[in-house]
């Protein structure tokens, strides 16, 4: 399992900043290949006019490892 948060500020003005999450877990399925599953979550809390403040991805995966 593994997590991250990111908090990304604009230099010139901290009040307009970005918030980049991530959350998920891995499975083994054989020595070579592994299930992945995780949730990403982008905020943004000045958008561009007509988009969304927050953008949440579900993720599954096969990783190979060589």
């Amino acid at each position: 399992m593994w997590q991250s948060l990111e908090f990304l500020p604009q230099v010139d003005r901290f009040g307009n900043y970005l918030i980049n999450f991530e959350i998920g877990a891995e499975a083994a399925l054989n020595k070579t290949f592994s299930l992945l599953t995780y949730i990403q979550d982008s905020y943004d809390n000045e958008p561009a006019v007509g988009r969304k403040n927050n953008d949440l991805k579900l993720v599954a995966a096969i990783a190979a490892k060589f």
